[in-house]
């Protein structure tokens, strides 16, 4: 029996409702927009509104970290279906746009796609803005999609004449169908209540049916916790840190405006009082072209050392490391004077990173499978039973892969006897690339070169002189020069 809108309703808006706090909260963080954590009336007073807009945002580099290894390189194999899948990517700008599906999940802890014909009948992937979205699920099976929900806001012209008002408009998105609902007064917060809405169909229908045989809704979590059916934020962890980074950044301004500068003192000196006013006159005003003296023999002067802020500095390196603790990022992308003793030193900072790299391309690469499968569906293009669209992803430590990754792969191969071309996809390449290299080798192989050859060829060009016959026929002298590229001179 097919779910009515009116049965899951309350449900959907209630998960809008309880969870757009947290989402709005987290991503004013990730922008740098929180809120300022002083009052301070002194602070207000001394600087007016010129720091209000002050914040050192260390939430973007928390999350940047390790958004820029979570990167997908193909579907499955990259051949037959999975080429299919990576035409429907490619169409759907997903290169790009996955970023911002990514991103979103690690910042706010849940992202949401719809997969739906585009104007062109063909399936395109749609990323979504998580505080517009809901899904819920069956009781029974927490795998199983019951509906989902998105609300906007539109702006409808009115029969006055008067500027175009806004409307509240919201899509049920069922197994079979898609209901579309506007509210029926003008505003532009969500109304809660199903009876203030009626159908929308303005543009056609108000209720259309679809081919995917599921919700074509998905919801890609970070860090899920099963207890709450949500996922986590990256910056949970991260966020009293940042606040207790910022403050005491406040603070060290505050302390450098009233005691970087030296404070003079005097004693022994009678200040004479305002006749009128019967206030202290002020005697003396510092500078370069002025003295101080007094009648009083005992009179003294002098100043107190100027205030020290490395304290505020080393507070402030303390906060940044337990941050980098917390939210599994290296102090390195957090604050330039971190520095590792050797690469040793730097892996192993790594390694939260990488592990928490690896936790989210698992946890998304689940969704993508489903996500283009059902494009494929869309599509009238079938998969095999048990195809894997799994995407591949950049490796974790990508942008580090260098002489330690390449040491890595050396003893997958040589000592664990890891097929060559195993190496080769660990290391990052495509199918496609790797196919061409094949096809590379067989070429060399035919021409007959070797690896004898080849070590002799780079030491020609690295201007040592030829061995064997490779320039046969020529004498020492007559023989061309080298550059380092292999270009005669």
């Amino acid at each position: 029996m097919a779910v009515s809108a009116s049965e899951v309703w309350d449900d959907l808006i209630a998960l809008v409702v309880a969870r757009t706090d947290d989402y709005d909260s987290f991503h004013n963080y990730y922008m740098g927009d929180q809120a300022l954590p002083v009052e301070s009336s002194e602070f207000q007073s001394r600087f007016g509104t010129f720091f209000t807009d002050f914040r050192d945002n260390l939430a973007r580099p928390v999350i940047e970290s390790a958004e820029e290894r979570i990167r997908i390189i193909e579907f499955g194999d990259g051949e037959g279906v999975a080429a299919d899948a990576q035409e429907i990517w490619d169409r759907s700008h997903m290169r790009v746009e996955s970023k911002w599906v990514h991103t979103q999940a690690m910042v706010k802890g849940d992202s949401y796609v719809i997969v739906l014909p585009g104007e062109d009948k063909k399936a395109t992937i749609y990323p979504q803005i998580s505080q517009s979205m809901a899904l819920v699920y069956s009781e029974s099976d927490p795998r199983k999609k019951v509906a989902a929900l998105k609300w906007w806001v539109t702006y409808l012209p009115q029969d006055s004449g008067t500027t175009d008002q806004p409307y509240i408009r919201v899509n049920i998105y069922f197994e079979d169908r898609i209901e579309r609902y506007i509210s029926k007064a003008q505003g532009d917060t969500l109304v809660q209540e199903f009876e203030k809405y009626e159908h929308y169909t303005a543009e056609g229908a108000w209720k259309t049916n679809h081919r995917g045989k599921q919700v074509p809704v998905f919801q890609f979590s970070a860090n899920y916790d099963m207890d709450i059916a949500q996922g986590r934020s990256d910056l949970a962890d991260g966020i009293s840190l940042i606040d207790a980074v910022n403050k005491t950044l406040l603070d060290m301004m505050t302390a450098s405006e009233f005691t970087a500068a030296p404070q003079r003192w005097a004693t022994g000196v009678e200040i004479p009082l305002d006749a009128q006013t019967g206030e202290p006159i002020k005697q003396y005003t510092a500078g370069a072209d002025r003295l101080w003296t007094a009648p009083n023999e005992l009179a003294k002067f002098g100043q107190f050392s100027s205030g020290e802020l490395q304290a505020y500095k080393d507070a402030i390196s303390v906060l940044v490391e337990h941050l980098g603790f917390d939210t599994r990022t290296p102090t390195y992308a957090l604050m330039k004077e971190a520095n590792y003793p050797s690469g040793e030193a730097l892996r192993s900072a790594e390694a939260p990173l990488r592990g928490r790299v690896a936790d989210h391309q698992e946890a998304f690469g689940e969704v993508w499978d489903d996500v283009v499968k059902l494009a494929l569906t869309l599509d009238n293009i079938s998969a095999p039973d048990g195809t894997d669209l799994r995407p591949r992803w950049l490796p974790p430590n990508a942008p580090f892969a260098t002489r330690e990754h390449l040491e890595e792969l050396k003893v997958l191969v040589e000592v664990l006897g890891v097929p060559e071309q195993m190496a080769w996809i660990k290391a990052g390449f495509t199918a496609e690339e790797i196919e061409t290299m094949l096809e590379m080798r067989e070429e060399e192989a035919a021409l007959g070169f070797n690896a004898e050859a080849g070590v002799q060829a780079e030491a020609i060009l690295g201007g040592a002189p030829p061995a064997g016959d490779l320039t046969a026929g020529l004498a020492d002298d007559t023989a061309p020069p080298f550059t380092a590229t292999g270009a005669p001179q």
